[in-house]
């Protein structure tokens, strides 16, 4: 019985191992179902696409300098280009010289503010005409940095809306023609907020008939828009005399509304449509995005702290990459837990994987080793070698209360030895 023990603990040691890997392969199923999540996302993304492939509008993603990163299929009909004929060229190369320093001006607010911006210009066709467009630009931030990493746009044709507002100063029943064709919804405002001219897309979106609202004040005729958003950005236009562009969702219809709007000296020309799909679509994508993102953090924190059963009184956690704060703490928290779980009375952490064994390192593995005591557990380090002991020395770090071995098998071999 005696003479065959060196060679039962043996066995017993490579079993454990054979565990040990076994449970490795187990973490990288893990990783494969994290790549099947991201896949998701890329499913979700290729929705969206196929969503903006199908818009009217020419939808658009900028590097921040303006180059072209995507463009929809609608660049077709707006400005007779092909996707492929844009994408890494210079928008700029596109504008019209009269209206570059409006343009420049508009895009050095949208990478200054989080807000929605709206511009209106000349863009260069595919036949060398110039036809009039308006683009509402936001920014895409990185959530930890916030740095902005591109411009997503949205542009439409407004040649029908330019010559309407031309057409205002010289024929009113042209106005209205022309007003009645665009896609736009559409109402103007004289200076006492009433009402003075409705489009039949208006009177659709407001559920009103466009005869019942001429010449009433827009505030009594729909109340739960004071004080809002939609109250508040009117005013301003007019106190300020500027130009305001903005979404909004306004309960009682259960609608989100892109709005833009454009004060005169005799009132406010509003122009808005619906974009309900488009918010709920953004907001199906963000959420699928903070579930990635959630499921990332989760299995990068079992990855990074696995503690892994050998036997019943036998635990294993192998460390790897860098130790800082955060993670020598997730190392104390999952350590003490495994042992409470597993009632183990022996924990070994092998850190064979760590690139660099500093002070911190050294504190952190002193720290789990009297926490480990603390539950009646002896804690082995494992992967010394001549480097890190040097290191550990010269720092001073005092690890008299942990039993070192040199690999993570002799590791194993010592503690299954003492349980016998």
């Amino acid at each position: 019985m005696t003479s065959n023990a060196p060679y039962e603990l043996q066995t017993n040691g490579s079993k454990r191992i054979t565990a040990f890997q076994e449970r490795i392969a187990e973490l990288e199923a893990q990783v494969a179902a994290h790549q099947q999540t991201e896949a998701a996302l890329m499913a979700s993304e290729a929705e969206y696409r196929l969503l903006a492939e199908n818009a009217t509008d020419m939808i658009s993603r900028h590097a921040p300098d303006g180059t072209y990163l995507y463009v929809s299929a609608a660049c077709r009909a707006i400005l007779g280009f092909e996707p492929i004929d844009l994408i890494g060229t210079m928008a700029y190369d596109l504008f019209h010289p009269e209206d570059l320093a409006a343009i420049r001006h508009n895009h050095q607010a949208t990478l200054e503010v989080p807000d929605i911006t709206s511009v209106t210009y000349r863009i260069r066709t595919s036949d060398e005409q110039y036809v009039w467009v308006e683009t509402t630009s936001r920014t895409v931030r990185n959530p930890q940095t916030g740095a902005i990493s591109e411009l997503q746009c949205a542009t439409r044709n407004v040649e029908a809306r330019m010559q309407a507002e031309a057409a205002l100063l010289t024929s009113n029943r042209r106005i209205n023609a022309i007003l009645e064709s665009i896609t736009d919804a559409f109402f103007a405002l004289d200076n006492a907020w009433r009402f003075t001219y409705i489009n039949h897309q208006a009177g659709e979106l407001l559920f009103r008939a466009p005869e019942e609202l001429q010449g009433k004040v827009i505030w009594e005729e729909f109340p739960d828009a004071v004080g809002t958003t939609f109250y508040q950005q009117y005013h301003r236009a007019v106190a300020e005399q500027t130009a305001v562009t903005f979404e909004e969702y306004y309960p009682p219809f259960d609608t989100w509304f892109e709005v833009r709007a454009y004060p005169s000296n005799d009132g406010l020309s509003v122009y808005f449509h619906d974009i309900s799909e488009r918010r709920r679509m953004e907001a199906a994508h963000k959420r699928l995005q903070e579930e990635i993102i959630q499921s990332q953090a989760a299995i990068l924190a079992e990855m990074s702290t696995p503690l892994i059963p050998l036997s019943d009184e036998v635990v294993v956690m192998p460390l790897i990459g860098t130790i800082d704060t955060q993670r020598a703490q997730q190392i104390m928290e999952n350590l003490l837990t495994g042992i409470s779980q597993h009632r183990a009375t022996v924990a070994i952490l092998d850190i064979t994987g760590v690139r660099v064994v500093d002070t911190q390192v050294a504190n952190a593995l002193v720290r789990a080793a009297q926490a480990a005591k603390l539950l009646g557990a002896q804690v082995i380090l494992t992967g010394m070698h001549g480097t890190i002991a040097q290191t550990l020395v010269h720092l001073g770090a005092d690890l008299s209360g942990l039993i070192t071995r040199s690999t993570l098998q002799n590791g194993i071999t010592y503690a299954l030895g003492q349980k016998k």
